[in-house]
C-alpha cells in the first residue's frame, strides 16, 4: 500500500512473506526524495498471529469499487498493489476515509490504519489522512 499525503511525506507499506513461523515482516518506505538514510527502510517482524491480521485486512481491501471517481483538491492518494500467484492488480483512491462506507472502500481504510498504527510513524511522519 503506498501512500501519498498532500502536505508530509509518501510512505509505502510492504508486506513480506516468510515460510519460517515469525519471519514475515512488514517493510516501511519514505518517499525517496524525502528519505533519511539513518531510519529507512523500517523493518517491522510479524507474529503469526499479526501477519494472518494483516493479510486478512488486505484481502479485506480488495473487496472496492473500481468505478470510484471521487477526488479533492487536497487530501491523500491510496494506492493498493498486489501479487497473488500469477494475478496482479493495482488501484489508486483520493482518501479513502472520506465517506469510506459509501465509497466500498472500508477495507482499504481500515488496512491503512492498522499498517499506520504498526509502524507507529505519526509523530515523525505526521498524521494519516
Amino acid at each position: 500500500l503506498n501512500i501519498q499525503r498532500a502536505f508530509h511525506v509518501a510512505m509505502e507499506f510492504r508486506l513480506c512473506a516468510r515460510e519460517e513461523a515469525g519471519r514475515s515482516f512488514l517493510l516501511v518506505t519514505r518517499d525517496p526524495s524525502e528519505r533519511n538514510k539513518a531510519d529507512d527502510p523500517i523493518k517491522i517482524l510479524l507474529n503469526d498471529e499479526m501477519y494472518k491480521n494483516l493479510l486478512t485486512l488486505y484481502d479485506d481491501a480488495l473487496d472496492y469499487n473500481v468505478r470510484d471517481d471521487v477526488m479533492g483538491l487536497d487530501g491523500s492518494t491510496w494506492c493498493l498493489e498486489t501479487w497473488w500467484q500469477s494475478a496482479y492488480s493495482k488501484a489508486c483512491f483520493w482518501s479513502p476515509g472520506h465517506g469510506s462506507e459509501e465509497r466500498h472502500l472500508i477495507g482499504l481504510a481500515k488496512l491503512g490504519r492498522e499498517l499506520w498504527s504498526i509502524a507507529a510513524i505519526e509523530p515523525k511522519d505526521g498524521p494519516l489522512y
